[in-house]
C-alpha cells in the first residue's frame, strides 16, 4: 500500500529529485495557471461546513428511529465525525436548528401564560426535542445555533423559550448563537406592505429582551437571514445586511441564505427554467456582488463574522433529478469556494430528508442514505484539514485556448494554501455540459515546489451528471453496496490517488475530466522564497 498523502509530500520536500527539462502533454482545450507565494486569500475557519436542521426535523435528524427521541442515530454521528476527522481534531460543523419552523415555532413548555398563543405559531417544538439537543452536544462536542421566532410582534415567547426552554437543557458552551427570526424579507405570515423600518422596528424589541434573557452567559446573537433577491413580488434587503451590522452591534454573526436555483412553493412564484443546466450555471457573474470585501473586512477586525445560515442548490425542499444529482455535487463544491474566497466564514447545509439535503433518513428505522451534496462538503474538509492558516486563492489564469470551448463560468480554479504543512492545492472544477472531454490543467508551480504531487477526484460513475447515486471521493463510496443504497457512515475502499511529476521548472500537468472535481496536492519549501 502508497504512503499517506503528507508523508510523501513530506519526503518530497527532504529529498527532492531534480528531474530533466521534458515536454510536458498538451491538451485541447487547456488551461494554464501560476502561483505566486503572495497570492494569498482569506483565512477559512475549520467550521466553514456546517449544517442546518429544522426544528420539525431534530426528532428524525438525532433520535434512533420511530420518533424515538432517545439520542442518538449512530449513523448520523459517524457521518458527522467524518467532516470533524478530516479537520483532524479541530472544530467541526456547527448545528444551525431553524429555518421556516423557527417562524411558526411554539415551544409546548411555555410558561408565559398572559398571552394566548398568536395562529400564526403552529408548529410545536416539544421540550423532548430541546433535551435530545442538549445530550447530542454534551456527547459529541457538536455546538448549536438556535433559531428563535421573530413572527409575534411581542418578543416574549422568545425570551421564554430561550430562558427557560433552551438554557435548562442545552450547556451554553455548545451555544454559538441565538438566531433571531428566519427569512424576514419573506414574511408572508404578515399583511402587506411589510417594510425594513417595519421590521428594524421590531428586531429591536426582540434585541433587547434576548439579550436581557441571555445576560447570564455569554451567548451572541445571529441574524437577520436575509434570503436574496431571486423571488419575484418580494422585497430584496441582501444590500441591507452593512446597515444591519451598523445598526445592531449585539448581532455578532450576520446571516444571509441563498439557493441556487428556485424551486416550486405554492406561496412562491415557481420555477421556470430550472434545470440541471442552470444550476451547473450558478453563480451567475455578478451574483455574489452583495458580499463587498470592505464590508467583510470590517466584520472581521470586529470580531464578526458574515455567514451563509441556510443553503443548498434548489429551493423549497428542492427538486428530483436537479437537486439530488452529481450536478447538485458539483454546484456545492464550486459554491463552498466562491463563497469562502469572499470571506464568508461558514456554509450552512440546509435540511434533512429533502431532495437537496446531505442525507436522507428513514423515518421508521432512522436508516440513512448519504445525499449528494455531502459528498461535496467531505471534499472541502478534506482539503481544509483543519489548521488555523489555511487560506483560499485564485491561481492567476492564463486561457491559452479559449477558442475551443473553455467557459470561466463552468472550468473553475481554485487554490488551498497551508502553512502549517506546506501544501498547496489546486482543485478544478469541471461543470461544463458542453465540454465532454478531458481539460489540460498546466499549473506553474514554480522552482519552490516539490517536483512529485497527487492528484485526488471527485467524481460520478461514467461522469454521469443526472446520478443520484454511484458518487466516490478519492475512490471511496459511502453506500453500504451496489444494491443498498444506505450507509453505516463509514467510507468503504481504500483511497485512491495518482502520482504526477513536473519538470525541472516546477511545471505540473494534470488531466481534468469532464464533470468532476480534480486536486493536486504538491508540496512548498517556504525557505527558498527568501534565496
Amino acid at each position: 500500500m502508497k504512503p499517506g498523502a503528507d508523508s510523501l509530500l513530506l519526503l518530497a520536500l527532504m529529498f527532492p529529485v531534480m528531474v530533466a527539462a521534458r515536454a510536458l502533454p498538451y491538451f485541447n482545450p487547456q488551461l494554464t495557471a501560476s502561483w505566486t507565494s503572495q497570492q494569498n486569500g482569506p483565512t477559512v475557519p475549520s467550521s466553514f461546513i456546517s449544517l442546518s436542521i429544522e426544528w420539525a426535523d431534530v426528532v428524525l435528524a438525532f433520535g434512533k428511529g420511530n420518533g424515538s427521541f432517545a439520542c442518538c442515530n449512530p449513523t448520523m454521528i459517524q457521518l458527522l465525525k467524518n467532516l470533524n476527522g478530516d479537520l483532524h481534531g479541530s472544530d467541526g460543523p456547527i448545528i444551525r436548528i431553524g429555518g421556516n419552523s423557527a417562524s411558526r415555532m411554539w415551544w409546548s413548555g411555555a410558561t408565559v401564560t398572559a398571552f394566548s398563543r398568536p395562529q400564526t405559531q403552529s408548529s410545536a417544538v416539544s421540550t423532548g426535542s430541546v433535551k435530545l439537543l442538549g445530550e447530542l452536544a454534551a456527547s459529541t462536542g457538536i455546538r448549536l445555533i438556535l433559531d428563535v421566532t421573530e413572527v409575534p410582534a411581542n418578543p416574549i415567547f422568545s425570551q421564554d423559550f430561550v430562558q427557560h426552554g433552551i438554557l435548562p437543557n442545552i450547556d451554553p458552551q455548545y451555544i454559538v448563537a441565538i438566531e433571531v427570526g428566519n427569512e424576514p424579507d419573506h414574511y408572508l405570515l404578515r399583511s402587506a406592505p411589510y417594510t425594513w423600518d417595519n421590521y428594524t422596528a421590531e428586531i429591536k424589541n426582540y434585541d433587547t429582551a434576548l439579550e436581557y434573557a441571555l445576560a447570564s452567559t455569554s451567548i451572541p446573537l445571529q441574524g437577520p437571514s436575509i434570503t436574496g433577491c431571486d423571488y419575484q413580488k418580494l422585497p430584496c434587503w441582501l444590500d441591507k445586511l452593512p446597515q444591519f451590522a451598523s445598526d445592531f452591534p449585539d448581532f455578532r454573526y450576520i446571516s444571509f441564505h441563498r439557493y441556487g436555483q428556485l424551486g416550486q412553493c405554492s406561496f412562491l412564484t415557481g420555477p421556470t427554467n430550472t434545470t440541471i443546466a442552470s444550476l451547473l450555471n450558478d453563480p451567475q457573474p455578478g451574483d455574489l456582488d452583495f458580499i463587498q470585501p470592505a464590508f467583510v473586512q470590517q466584520l472581521r477586525q470586529q470580531n464578526r463574522e458574515l455567514v451563509l445560515g441556510e443553503g443548498s442548490s434548489v429551493s423549497c425542499g428542492g427538486l428530483t433529478g436537479i437537486s439530488d444529482t452529481f450536478a447538485a455535487t458539483l454546484w456545492a463544491a464550486n459554491m463552498m469556494f466562491e463563497l469562502a474566497f469572499r470571506g464568508v466564514s461558514r456554509f450552512h447545509l440546509h435540511g434533512v430528508s429533502t431532495q437537496y439535503t446531505p442525507f436522507k433518513i428513514d423515518p421508521a428505522t432512522g436508516n440513512v442514505q448519504a445525499g449528494s451534496i455531502y459528498y461535496a462538503a467531505a471534499l472541502f474538509n478534506r482539503l481544509h484539514g483543519g489548521a488555523a492558516n489555511v487560506s483560499i486563492f485564485k491561481p492567476e489564469i492564463e486561457t491559452s485556448n479559449v477558442d475551443f470551448g473553455v467557459n470561466p463560468n463552468l472550468i473553475k480554479l481554485w487554490g488551498i494554501k497551508d502553512d502549517t504543512d506546506g501544501t498547496v492545492k489546486y482543485i478544478v472544477v469541471h461543470k461544463d455540459l458542453n465540454t465532454m472531454v478531458d481539460v489540460g490543467v498546466v499549473i506553474k508551480a514554480g522552482r519552490c515546489t516539490s517536483y512529485n504531487g497527487i492528484v485526488t477526484r471527485l467524481a460520478s460513475f461514467k461522469n454521469g451528471i443526472a446520478l443520484q447515486s454511484g458518487f466516490s471521493l478519492n475512490g471511496q463510496v459511502l453506500e453500504n453496496g451496489p444494491n443498498d443504497l444506505t450507509t453505516d457512515g463509514n467510507w468503504k475502499g481504500e483511497p485512491q490517488w495518482e502520482d504526477v511529476w513536473s519538470d525541472s521548472n516546477g511545471t505540473f500537468v494534470l488531466t481534468a475530466n469532464p464533470l468532476s472535481v480534480t486536486v493536486l496536492t504538491i508540496g512548498i519549501d517556504p525557505t527558498c522564497f527568501s534565496h
